[in-house]
């Protein structure tokens, strides 16, 4: 199981670079900044906009097995059909939750690993790797 997550953070402005970075903030407090648009100019972020119909949502548990589906997979449901004020919910057997964003980018990194995603995934992961491993 992994032991750090993270959250795309606000767009930040270094004046000393004179250039834009996404900030992303890891569950310990820490945070980088990432230039998505020169390293990841295709990444993708979870769908959960008021406006889109379809939002992604984590396999969390699965009460009854169907298919190849497994937890941590991401889905789109349907927000007609689901109530969208509870941070979780169950349909047919498997309970759901909203994706953030390094749910979103380990899927990424699992199944299209050339991805803009799966590269952020990976360069996350072995910098907080290295900063573990570093003594400061």
């Amino acid at each position: 199981m992994t032991s750090y997550s993270y959250e795309l953070g606000r767009l930040v402005f270094d004046k000393e670079k004179q250039r834009f970075y996404f900030r992303f903030e890891f569950n310990d407090g820490k945070f980088v900044k990432f230039p998505l648009d020169k390293v990841a100019p295709n990444y993708k972020i979870p769908t959960q906009a008021d406006k889109d119909r379809y939002w992604d949502y984590t396999i969390k548990e699965i009460y009854n097995k169907k298919n190849n589906i497994e937890v941590g997979d991401i889905v789109r449901l349907d927000t007609k059909k689901i109530n969208l004020s509870y941070t979780h919910i169950q349909v047919d057997g498997i309970v759901y939750t909203k994706t953030t964003q390094f749910e979103l980018d380990k899927f990424y990194a699992k199944f299209y690993p050339k991805s803009d995603n799966a590269k952020v995934f990976n360069t996350l992961k072995n910098l907080k790797k290295d900063l573990r491993e570093t003594k400061l």
